[in-house]
């Protein structure tokens, strides 16, 4: 091979080499969405039920119902011609700590403060609950998830959950009906926990009162009530809508948001697969027959997804030249 042609072929061998993302950055698989938003407590004769006052304690589910009205991949919509994205998220309340470090529990008549963070993980009935209230069952993906999201191609019920609109009361009359109206169609994603280090969901309380849902249900829906973020692996997400592919889920740095290699690993090494983030609002306008509480906005959920279509080509226009070289050296 003359000496050129051995040049060019090292050139190509340390371009092949550089990770993805040096060459191009995967896509942005971004959504942004309306909720509101329930608290849930165990009951006496088992299951769950909705609790709209006193102060939250610990064991308390955090379920929210949301609809997606901007699902972009790279800035492109995913959401067709009379589409819903629309789904369930739900956590349970493991600790909540008051700055400095210390621990409260309301049960014994802590009070938690502006500052406050509020520790939330897996649910483990989550499932059970979207099937006992006519969510679809998520089956094989309902291990350790915490949201799972849904596309319907027609707006057969056309959820509206925008605090914004309607004074603020969804056109869903109470937790089961949002339920059973968010939790159907052909099913996107299930994100949640798996056991990877960086997981996380956590609340940092804002205002005084907070953690009080006699507070937080009569708040204006454009206060800030609490700020949340999160940090999940991915458990489901649908191969391809639109001729786009999904997957694989690749990882995102929960710090910087740009792309890092993800593996499922105990330790914490700043890479997960889904990062996200939402204020916490008021429930000013909520039918209080609804027995939602509070209202979210300006959630942020992101992940990356394969490269884009043109470093598959210029991976095949490689390999041609590569071709090319070998029969020029024969």
């Amino acid at each position: 091979m003359k000496l050129k042609k051995f040049a060019l072929a090292l050139g190509m061998g340390a371009v092949v080499s550089m990770p993805a993302q040096a060459i191009l950055a995967p896509n942005l698989l971004s959504m942004q969405d309306d909720d509101i938003d329930y608290v849930l407590r165990a009951t006496t004769g088992g299951g769950y039920a909705p609790v709209t006052s006193g102060p939250i304690q610990l064991g308390d589910i955090f379920l929210s119902v949301f609809e997606f009205p901007t699902v972009t991949l790279n800035g492109d919509s995913l959401v067709g011609p009379n589409e819903e994205f629309t789904g369930v998220a739900a956590v349970q309340l493991k600790s909540i700590t008051n700055p400095g470090g210390v621990p409260v529990d309301p049960g014994a008549g802590d009070v938690p403060l502006p500052g406050a963070i509020y520790e939330y993980d897996v649910w483990n009935d989550f499932n059970s609950f979207l099937v006992s209230q006519g969510g679809a069952d998520l089956g094989s993906y309902a291990s350790g998830a915490a949201v799972a999201l849904w596309y319907n191609p027609s707006t057969d019920f056309d959820l509206d959950l925008d605090r914004a609109h309607n004074g603020g009361n969804p056109n869903c009359a109470n937790l089961s009906d949002c339920i059973s109206k968010a939790a159907t169609g052909t099913l996107f994603q299930v994100d949640g926990f798996l056991g990877d280090g960086d997981e996380s969901w956590l609340a940092t309380q804002v205002i005084p009162g907070g953690g009080d849902l006699d507070t937080v249900k009569t708040l204006n829906n454009t206060t800030t009530v609490a700020s949340v973020n999160f940090a999940l692996s991915n458990i489901y997400q649908v191969p391809s809508k639109d001729g786009k592919k999904l997957t694989p889920v690749g990882g995102i740095d929960v710090v910087t948001g740009m792309p890092c290699d993800f593996t499922l690993n105990p330790a914490a090494d700043g890479c997960a697969q889904v990062t996200g983030n939402v204020n916490l609002t008021g429930g000013q306008g909520i039918d209080p027959a609804n027995e939602a509480v509070a209202h979210s906005t300006t959630i942020n959920a992101q992940k990356y997804v394969p490269e884009p279509a043109t470093l598959a080509l210029f991976g095949i226009g490689l390999l041609g030249l590569g071709g090319r070289l070998r029969r020029d050296d024969a």
